[in-house]
């Protein structure tokens, strides 16, 4: 199942007033959303996502989602397990 926590904050966003640029980075930072980020804010945020992803999925001793292609953390992970 798809998250859409993207598409309805940005709708909330929308709602209660926010800018259209703030909406945008909401709508857009989530690695669900079927357009990339454009503007700088967008894509840190979407990094940003991506980052709490990962340590979400080392904290539970899964293998991180985004930054497993990283030498870094599959040392880092190896390093833990012992």
């Amino acid at each position: 199942m798809q998250d859409f926590h993207a598409f309805i904050s940005a709708r909330e966003a929308l709602n209660v007033g926010l800018p259209l640029k703030v909406v945008n980075v909401i709508s857009v930072h989530a690695t669900e959303s079927s357009k990339p980020p454009k503007a700088v804010e967008a894509i840190i945020c979407r990094y940003a996502d991506m980052i709490v992803d990962d340590v979400f999925a080392v904290h539970l001793k899964r293998k991180p989602l985004f930054a497993s292609k990283m030498p870094f953390f599959e040392v880092h992970l190896s390093e833990k397990s012992e």
